[in-house]
């Protein structure tokens, strides 16, 4: 039997209003049918997008569940329609709970590094194919609403154990303290979304620095090449370099997805201080070392 009772938090109620949210808009774009689920799992071949095994016989006994690639939360805005939804088993679902697909491939899955990858690359395409970045490309724009109808929610309870306190004569210490778990459960949330983001770079780094031709590996090489030879590093001469020297195009973009944590950006390895660009410290020794190891091999012209 348990020895306490699990109490239900502000942060509860505010999750779930905002999930109600996010399914008004899913079905405001169409949703997510039979027919689509179909389509999904026929698009990976009955085959579990993340693992690779094959799954027909648990589809069509309906022993399977749903998993969001961008999760469906106040901060992702992943939506409840096709796209953004894939077929897997219950067991595969827990395994992965709140890690982004590809760490947890990359890290918590069998098989070869190139089969992972072939995995990882499957999952993107299936993103693009299916038209959902179109659909959501505005979604940016409510983004501070989703917030602000969280903030609220919180506060209302907040306002709430106020009024108990003067109408019960419950001292307002004891409710403080409810407020400072809660605290502490949203900082240790945080310090998890962060060790996933280092997870992330220790699996991404390898294949960046064996592939010196993808844009990532472009713009993360060029910035160390100006680190080694200036010392420091702006965002204007970074933006320079890599837009001239390397020809890479929609620079702005890929460096963002380069400096921000979230689930499908490209792995946070830089963070900016007005012009100046540094690398993440939670990363910087290990990418800095990995580099050391392997520069003699790069082709640097």
């Amino acid at each position: 039997m348990a020895s306490t009772i699990k109490r239900t938090n502000p942060g509860d109620a505010a999750n779930i209003f905002v999930r109600c949210m996010l399914s008004d808009l899913s079905d405001m774009l169409g949703g997510c049918s039979k027919e689509d689920i179909d389509k999904t799992i026929k698009y990976f071949d009955y085959k579990c997008p993340f693992t690779g095994d094959d799954i027909r016989e648990l589809y069509y006994s309906d022993n399977w569940v749903l998993d969001h690639l961008i999760p469906h939360n106040r901060t992702d805005l992943g939506l409840n329609i096709y796209g953004n939804l894939i077929v897997t088993t219950k067991e595969t679902n827990a395994k992965k709970s709140k890690k982004d697909f590809e760490t947890f491939i990359m890290n918590d899955t069998d098989g070869t590094e190139e089969e992972k990858y072939l995995r990882i690359q499957k999952l993107k395409k299936f993103q693009h194919d299916s038209g959902y970045f179109e659909k959501v490309k505005n979604l940016d724009k409510i983004k501070d609403v989703f917030q602000q109808e969280y903030d609220a929610i919180q506060n209302r309870l907040v306002d709430l154990q106020k009024l108990y306190s003067q109408e019960l004569h419950i001292p307002l210490t004891k409710i403080n303290t409810i407020g400072s778990r809660r605290n502490q459960i949203t900082s240790i949330k945080s310090d998890d979304k962060i060790q996933n983001e280092i997870q992330k770079v220790h699996s991404k780094i390898p294949r960046w620095f064996l592939n010196p031709k993808q844009i990532n590996s472009r713009i993360l090489l060029c910035f160390l090449f100006l680190q080694e030879n200036d010392g420091e590093v702006t965002y204007t001469e970074l933006a320079r370099k890599a837009k001239t020297a390397l020809k890479v195009k929609n620079f702005k973009n890929n460096f963002t997805q380069m400096a921000n944590i979230s689930p499908n950006n490209h792995a946070k390895v830089f963070e900016q201080k007005g012009d100046k660009i540094y690398l993440w410290a939670p990363v910087k020794e290990f990418i800095l070392d990995y580099y050391t190891k392997i520069k003699q091999q790069i082709d640097t012209r």
